[in-house]
Parts: structure tokens; sequence; C-alpha cells
């Protein structure tokens, strides 16, 4: 593919500097949250290769959701997304406050720079964020100082079904620290090993932790999940948590068998939702929508859930769906 000329090189790059930014992010809430697409770098490093270059001087600091201060680093997809929303993704937050409630932990596996954890952990949620990435988990840290009253304690290694293990860490070569994965195949092929780190089971780490009950377990760890879940029996089987985590069959059916599903690893009698935010104005838990999960679609977010979790904290409402057996 031709490498991009100067003059668009030049175009880009202008359109990334902070003061238009800045303008696009209000011009963003203006046009329905798509101006921001013409300034996202992973938009922008799809179709202009070569273009891409680090540059510490994007760099904001903000209030995003929650009254939580964040520095952001602008050349990230993530950190970038947020600082044009405020917010990431506003679901595991909105679940975290009706599931993790009377003292109940929201425990964040692949908790990146903090953009959900914190957040809740600010409303005095019990949080607990796992974070693979030595790069990854000093902004995590960086972010958490400034947030003093956020309720989190951190664990700086990897996840899988195994405790001591070994690993690599994957990162695409576009910069986009959201997809840092332990598994090559995430990448398409695409992806560099950036790192090394031991694994752990997430029953070891609550254990290590003293940990008290989950109600919300979120894994974003880019197709390791299941590995996740083979490593959390004991939690699943003594505690049941709802489980939030991403659902991606394109990129599965792609990786030659390396990306088990998820939700395999659970027992039957948890359903399973593909679960969406119906309005992006807030965190609140009363806008929530759940729908039949299919596995031949994509879930950015899949909620995989017990029938009492569902009564217990009025989630049937926003199911939309009759559910045929209690298991």
């Amino acid at each position: 593919m031709r490498a991009p000329g100067k003059a668009l090189l030049l175009l880009v790059n202008l359109n990334r500097s902070l003061w238009l930014l800045r303008l696009g992010r209000r011009l963003h809430a203006a046009f329905g949250g798509r101006w921001g697409q013409l300034q996202d770098p992973a938009i922008l490093r799809k179709h202009i290769p070569g273009w891409w270059r680090p540059d510490p001087s994007r760099t904001v600091s903000m209030t995003i959701v929650e009254g939580t201060r964040m520095v952001l680093e602008l050349d990230d997809h993530v950190q970038f997304r947020t600082f044009m929303d405020g917010y990431f993704d506003l679901v595991p937050i909105a679940l975290a406050r009706q599931l993790c409630q009377g003292g109940l932990v929201y425990l964040d596996v692949g908790a990146n720079v903090g953009t959900t954890s914190i957040p809740v952990a600010n409303r005095g949620v019990a949080t607990i964020a796992i974070e693979a990435s030595t790069h990854i988990l000093a902004k995590l840290y960086r972010n958490l100082a400034l947030n003093p009253g956020a309720t989190m304690q951190v664990f700086g290694y990897a996840v899988g079904e195994h405790d001591g293990e070994q690993v690599s860490l994957f990162r695409p070569l576009d910069g986009n620290l959201g997809a840092t994965s332990t598994l090559a195949a995430w990448g398409g092929g695409h992806a560099v090993a950036v790192e090394k780190t031991t694994s752990y089971r997430v029953d070891t780490v609550l254990e290590f932790l003293g940990a008290g009950k989950v109600g919300l377990m979120k894994l974003d760890i880019e197709g390791a999940e299941a590995a996740a879940l083979a490593g959390s029996q004991r939690l699943i089987a003594e505690q049941m948590p709802a489980v939030l985590f991403e659902w991606r069959p394109d990129i599965a059916a792609h990786a030659a068998g390396a990306i088990r599903p998820a939700h395999a690893m659970l027992p039957t009698h948890y359903l399973l939702f593909g679960v969406r935010l119906a309005a992006a104005q807030g965190a609140s838990g009363n806008n929530l929508q759940l729908s039949p999960f299919d596995a031949r679609q994509s879930y950015e977010n899949m909620l995989a859930v017990t029938p009492r979790n569902l009564l217990h904290h009025g989630l049937l409402a926003a199911a939309g769906a009759r559910i045929e057996s209690w298991g």
C-alpha cells in the first residue's frame, strides 16, 4: 500500500492539534457523536497507514463521568473516545450501580487506564482493577492518584487458567492500548509481543486481596475471557456474580480455534443477554436494555446473570425476553 503523501500527513496532524481536538469535542456532541470519527486515531490509522506517531503533547486533564479526574493521551483510541464523550463505556458503570449495592465488589479485569473502574470506585463501590500491562498500569495509577476518594485495589498481572504461568502480551502496531492481549491471534496477525508477565487465576487473586463478595465481574481482555473464567470457578460456584464481557464471533472465526467462547465456561443456569443503554445521558441503571443472546452476533457488552440476580436487582424489566427456564 502506498505511503501517505506529505500534504496528507500535514492535514491529518493539523486535524489532530489540541485546539482542533477541543473544537471537535464540541462539534462531536452537536453532530450526535459522529464528528469524533474524523479525529479518532484508530480510524485515521486504519485508513492512512504509516501516519501514527505517538505525540506526548496530545495529553489533556479533564473531568469525566462521576466527577472522575483523568489524564488522557489522545493518540490512544480508548482515551480519545473518553475525551470526546466524557466516558468510554457507561454499561458497566450502570450495571455496577445496580449489582454492587450493599458492599458487593466490582471486579474489573482488563481495567486499562481506569475509564470504568475509577468512576465506579468514586461512587463508593469497593472495586478491584486488574491490568496486566505495566505500560498501561502506570497510566491507571496516575489516574487513580487524581481520585483520592476512590475505593479501589489494583492487581498488576494477567489472569488465566493457571497460577504462575509466564505469558506474553501482544499489541497491534497501531498503538491501540486497549487491544493488548495474551493471545497473538486477537490482533489478526498484526500484533507483536511487547511485554512479558505472570498469569494467575482470578480465584487466587481474590483470595490474595482478601476480597469481599463480588457482585459484577467485567472481563475485557481481548479474547482471553474463557481462560479467565476457567480460573474463576470457585468464584462462580460460590458467589454467582453477574459477568460482563465482549463477544466477537467474527474475530474468533479467524483465530483458528485460539479463542474459546467465554459463555461456554459458565454454568447452564446462567442466562445470557446482550446489554446496552437505551440512552447515553448518564450512567443510570434505569435505561439498561437487555436482549436475548444470539451467538452469531457481536456484542460489545454481553451479560451473563443468574435468574435470582435478574430478579433481585430489578433487571427483569430490562430483559425484554420471556425466561423459559429458571435452571
